[in-house]
């Protein structure tokens, strides 16, 4: 059916552009920006049927930047967490202060690991406010050896993730001289 009506769209475009050539020029217009609107769409139908067809029959595995998730919505990412569930949308890092008002947000271009935002995020902050936050909470995602000596490297005082992923909680605190944060 998906087929039949993107040819039945490629049938039709030559004779609505015909149809343009006879109508006063604001009907025109407006018929050729439809006409644009539907060369569009059926580009995209096209590669919708692609993607569908190499992997279902040729069983090809279709890259994230080549497919298309959402025809109404082509900028929406698709977003693995953990493998555990895909999601569609964009990635987005947030950054609040003590009363929990968002001060920056960054809207992401596809899914970078999570693990390889902390430089960027810390960087924004201090961009921001002048000077990168005392104390610094992180996601799961975020938590790693590297990133919390990155963290404290930059003058981040105090830093948490959300698990520890093979942090002790003392290796955050900036009082802390325990052997175990440098193992």
């Amino acid at each position: 059916m998906t087929i039949e009506t993107l040819e039945f769209v490629v049938a039709a475009t030559p004779l609505l552009e015909e149809t343009a050539k006879d109508l006063a020029q604001p009907c025109a217009l407006e018929l050729r920006g439809l006409i644009a609107e539907l060369d569009h769409y059926n580009k995209l139908g096209w590669q919708v049927v692609d993607q569908t067809h190499r992997r279902i029959f040729e069983d090809d595995r279709v890259s994230a930047g080549d497919k298309v998730v959402s025809i109404f919505e082509e900028h929406t990412d698709v977003i693995v967490k953990d493998r555990r569930e895909t999601l569609f949308g964009h990635k987005i890092c947030l950054s609040t202060g003590p009363s929990s008002l968002v001060l920056d947000c960054v809207v992401l271009d596809g899914n970078p690991a999570d693990s390889t935002l902390v430089e960027m995020m810390l960087d924004r902050h201090a961009d921001i406010l002048g000077k990168v936050p005392r104390q610094a909470a992180f996601d799961v995602g975020f938590a790693s050896k590297a990133n919390l000596a990155l963290a404290k490297a930059m003058g981040v005082k105090d830093a948490c993730f959300h698990k520890k992923r093979g942090l002790e909680v003392a290796c955050g605190r900036s009082s802390s001289s325990d052997a175990r944060c440098r193992r």
